[in-house]
């Protein structure tokens, strides 16, 4: 799923954390939480999510 972190947050794939985004589960961290910064995210089971890299 490529989206950006804003919308990870907004669609609980990720918690926003002191203005950064972690991925939920795994808490990779992601990057700024806004909506310029896009990131790949895997789901590995029911609400785990982790970085993708390289995107999808």
């Amino acid at each position: 799923m490529t989206a950006s972190n804003h919308a990870h947050v907004t669609r609980g794939r990720a918690e926003r954390r002191l203005g950064h985004a972690c991925a939920l589960g795994s808490a990779d961290p992601l990057g700024l939480w806004n909506t310029a910064v896009r990131t790949s995210l895997t789901a590995t089971s029911s609400d785990h999510w982790e970085l993708t890299q390289g995107g999808c």
